[in-house]
């Protein structure tokens, strides 16, 4: 496909999708009578190598006197290393920077400079795991020492979604990351997010992608594609963007199988509005498990991934599906 198709794929024909306000890079009030009211801090990576995939989130659910910190290293043909803490304590809020002080590890969420930097910093103790079911199986890992520091800068248009309280933005990151005391350098591309609003991990399934497709230069420079697809649903969200062109998502479609044990036997979705359909190639997984106070269980399947795109373009990112048990 050539680079002036690249650009008719999102062109800005519709009315441009909405930009985000500096201002809601802060905290927000939450809704006293939503016991699941969250806000969440979110931010994602791979190396341009290939070699390491990171992510890191905070979910601050005030209402329910906890937080869900996770945090995760992951590496094809390696052992996924994880940090999740469903019962985390609140973060302590500093103007923009929010700290959990957990007795095992601290994890910093900074925006440095609204809709431009970002960093994150987590320093503890995280497990390793054998096979991606060993999380979702409740089985222990093994205690391994990390540390990751990392910055966020926006290399692209930021987002914020019309139909609720979140935003999107792609970005260059920077940093190192370091396991049981050898410390690696990384660069590579990614994305961050955030939101306020109910967050129910046990309601509709969904499936979640941030990615980049490389149309000829690489992967930094290419078409950035940023979607969330309601199962057995005709909708999409999201975005997908080139340069100063953005076009916004509404309508797609998502197919998946799912082995209940950590692993997709099968990934594929389309987006009608740019008529694109991928097929995802999971490399390695950071899953978590989540359990609601009910005792309603989900399994929160997260892979680094390839995209094999329908126009023969190939993409690298992360990838989510949300699957309640039974």
């Amino acid at each position: 496909m050539s680079e002036t198709s690249h650009d008719d794929e999102v062109s800005a024909e519709k009315p441009r999708p909405l930009r985000v306000d500096p201002a809601d890079e802060g905290a927000h009030s939450p809704d006293p009578d939503d016991r699941l009211w969250s806000e969440s801090y979110y931010a994602d990576a791979i190396s341009d190598d290939g070699r390491i995939g990171v992510y890191a989130r905070l979910g601050d659910t005030p209402n329910l006197g906890v937080a869900l910190m996770s945090f995760a290293i992951v590496r094809p043909g390696m052992p996924s290393i994880i940090l999740s803490d469903p019962q985390a304590p609140l973060p302590v809020r500093e103007e923009l920077t929010y700290t959990v002080e957990a007795g095992d590890y601290t994890a910093i969420f900074e925006t440095v400079e609204p809709l431009r930097t970002y960093r994150v910093v987590v320093d503890g103790t995280a497990h390793t795991y054998p096979d991606p079911g060993a999380i979702l199986r409740g089985e222990p890992g093994r205690p391994t020492r990390v540390r990751a520091e990392l910055t966020w800068v926006t290399d692209g248009i930021d987002y914020q979604w019309t139909v609720t309280t979140r935003y999107e933005m792609p970005c260059r990151v920077t940093g190192t990351v370091t396991i049981d005391g050898e410390e690696v350098p990384f660069a590579g591309d990614g994305q961050r997010d955030h939101s306020w609003a109910n967050r129910d991990w046990w309601g509709l399934p969904w499936m979640w992608n941030a990615f980049r497709l490389d149309d000829g230069e690489g992967f930094t420079a290419g078409t950035k594609v940023h979607s969330v697809v309601m199962r057995d649903m005709p909708f999409a969200f999201g975005y997908v963007q080139k340069g100063d062109a953005i076009t916004e998502l509404g309508e797609g479609s998502s197919i998946e199988e799912y082995d209940g044990d950590g692993r997709l036997t099968r990934a594929e979705f389309t987006l009608a509005d740019v008529d694109l359909s991928f097929t995802v190639e999971p490399l390695a997984y950071g899953n978590i498990l989540l359990v609601s106070e009910e005792g309603r269980v989900a399994h929160f399947v997260r892979a680094m991934a390839d995209f094999a795109a329908s126009d023969g373009r190939r993409g690298r990112g992360w990838i989510e599906w949300e699957f309640v048990l039974d």
